[in-house]
């Protein structure tokens, strides 16, 4: 026998609320716990998230340890900056806003630490620079006479240092050079350790630029690669803190592990010298490696404008600097620019026609300074060096058309 359809039964809203407080509690814990478990994997990512901003944040504060007393990192306090003359622009008293020590008093203690350096009652400084070649000498030519556009103090020694293959010519077009201008200009003749040379052959000198600390007469000396060039007065940065080196951190490699070796603030001694020399023949490593292993606890971190790529302008990336926009990147941040787009181009190494011709694509504020270096160096590279740079590009040609 069948049994009759009985009408559903919904139940009423007076036996809802006739439920205890407890199955109310359960059944909302339920739900939320369900909900939870949606959710969780959206919050994880948002937890991973944070974490890596944090993490790529703390890599770009260039978190080396260094004691307290070094750990000053200069902050340049500089006016707006246009296409004006740099040197009424950028007053060298109020450039840069440095710590005071913290005692004038010299104890027994302070004599006897390595880096420590007697007083001579007066300081000398330098700016130095060093060629191994033809090209890279015409190209610390127009280095220094972009630096000397800036008006450094008259009484900073300019000092070329360079190894037996430079020519006459160009050690010539140095003091012809320096014949113009109130500074002082040296010229130091590197009797380099053939056991110093680097296996890679763009390395080869690299530790030519650790001879900066055999310069002895000198308190400081700021050591800048020929491949750029300075766009602001540095003498600032003679009145850093005390170290045997400051340097800014290679902030185009994400990992923010080393220094940079492109312009460093050195304090030459015999101590410090030998130091640098006996972690090259120990390691055979590249000079910036060497630098850091050297000093790893006594480093001044400069800001990264003191070694600006110039592959900024070519990548359109404003990383990791504030300013929105290209144009004043190059006016009012970068205090040295380093020539390393196009391939890592060196500016000595081709005209800018000639880099039009096969990359005509080459953004126009790039290819701006390159015209700039050219204009230099027509001006202070002599005869030779442009005679050898035609012939390299004549040969270039040639071998282009013939593989097609």
């Amino acid at each position: 026998m069948t049994s009759p359809d009985l009408p559903l039964a919904y139940p009423s809203k007076a036996s809802l609320g006739s439920r205890s407080f407890a199955q109310k509690a359960s059944s909302f814990a339920g739900g939320f716990a369900k909900r939870l478990r949606r959710l969780l994997p959206a919050l994880a990512l948002l937890l991973f998230s944070a974490q890596f901003v944090l993490f790529v944040w703390n890599l770009n504060r260039g978190g080396a340890r260094r004691d307290d007393e070094l750990a000053a990192v200069v902050a340049p306090v500089r006016p707006s900056i246009g296409k004006t003359a740099l040197a009424s622009a950028v007053p060298s008293s109020t450039v840069v806003a440095l710590p005071t020590p913290t005692s004038t008093s010299t104890s027994v203690e302070d004599v006897n630490s390595p880096h420590y350096r007697f007083s001579t009652g007066t300081t000398k400084n330098a700016y130095a620079f060093f060629g191994t070649d033809n090209g890279y000498t015409c190209s610390m030519l127009v280095a220094i006479a972009k630096l000397l556009e800036t008006n450094p103090d008259p009484a900073i020694d300019i000092v070329f240092l360079y190894t037996g293959s430079v020519v006459p010519e160009m050690l010539d077009a140095f003091n012809a050079l320096g014949s113009k201008y109130k500074n002082k200009f040296l010229t130091v003749q590197v009797q380099f350790d053939k056991a110093l040379l680097h296996d890679q052959d763009y390395y080869k000198y690299c530790g030519v630029k650790l001879y900066v600390y055999s310069l002895y007469q000198y308190d400081r000396v700021i050591l800048m690669d020929s491949d750029g060039f300075p766009l602001h007065n540095l003498d600032h940065l003679f009145s850093l803190p005390s170290t045997p080196i400051a340097a800014g951190r290679d902030y185009w490699d994400h990992t923010q592990g080393k220094l940079s070796a492109a312009f460093i603030v050195v304090e030459p001694s015999e101590l410090n010298f030998n130091t640098v020399i006996a972690y090259m023949l120990k390691t055979k490593t590249y000079e910036m490696d060497v630098l850091q292993d050297a000093f790893p606890e006594r480093p001044v971190l400069l800001p990264p404008e003191y070694v600006c790529l110039n592959t900024h302008w070519e990548s359109f990336n404003l990383f990791p600097f504030p300013e929105k926009t290209l144009e004043d990147l190059y006016n009012k941040r970068c205090m040295y620019l380093h020539f390393s787009a196009v391939y890592n181009l060196k500016p000595h190494n081709k005209r800018p026609e000639e880099i039009l011709k096969y990359s005509p694509g080459t953004p126009f504020l790039l290819m701006q300074q390159y015209v700039a270096w050219w204009a230099v160096a027509d001006k202070v590279c002599p005869p030779l060096f442009h005679k050898e740079q035609q012939e390299k590009w004549a040969q270039e040609v040639a071998e282009r058309e013939a593989s097609g």
